[in-house]
């Protein structure tokens, strides 16, 4: 793999992630690594991935086959930033189960046009008629307002529905607020497939 060898401790940690997800991952389905900055946990998880045989998961896009294997996500992009950094595709937990939904420049403009119509036939309303076409064409204008956002859907095709291992990197804060990092590994659930 490369030029380190893992210490004693590190070789623990190894082994007990490879009986973990040999053993128990279908009983306790999260397996937590932890350790301050620098003590080498994404090295320990490196080495356990490479004897469990796991490669990074491929999503299969772009008509691709799906090679299922191991999804790392972190709570912020920072945190992927540096993971992918060193070498460990990673991507923001938000990322892997969210899909953003947002209208096209297309269809944000044909609104646009149904509104100048609706507004060109209200000015010959009068009374009541024209009070509600006004409404209707406030209600638009909304709608529009609101195609111009970002909307969040759960992602059906995220890659953690085929993963068999999704590794979740955060920091902790703990009642000292040291910021030790660590990392959960959890076993996809088979039922999700």
């Amino acid at each position: 793999m490369s030029d380190i060898t893992p210490s004693d401790t590190q070789h623990r940690a190894i082994a007990a992630i490879k009986h973990w997800f040999q053993s128990e991952a279908d009983r306790k389905q999260v397996f937590r690594l932890f350790g301050y900055a620098g003590t080498g946990k994404s090295t320990v998880l490196r080495f356990a991935l490479e004897e469990l045989g796991l490669e990074h998961h491929c999503g299969g896009g772009n008509g691709e086959p799906c090679t299922p294997g191991v999804v790392t996500a972190t709570f912020t992009g920072k945190a992927a930033l540096v993971l992918r950094r060193k070498g460990t595709p990673a991507r923001t937990i938000h990322s892997l189960i969210y899909s953003v939904i947002e209208a096209t420049e297309e269809e944000v403009e044909a609104a646009e046009k149904k509104i100048e119509e609706a507004v060109a036939r209200a000015r010959g309303l009068t009374g009541f008629e024209r009070t509600t076409a006004e409404a209707t064409i406030e209600a638009m204008r909304q709608g529009v307002a609101d195609m111009k956002r970002p909307r969040f859907a759960l992602n059906p095709k995220s890659d953690a529905a085929h993963a068999k291992l999704i590794v979740l990197d955060e920091v902790s804060h703990g009642r000292r607020g040291d910021g030790a990092r660590s990392a959960e590994l959890r076993q996809a659930d088979p039922r999700a497939r």
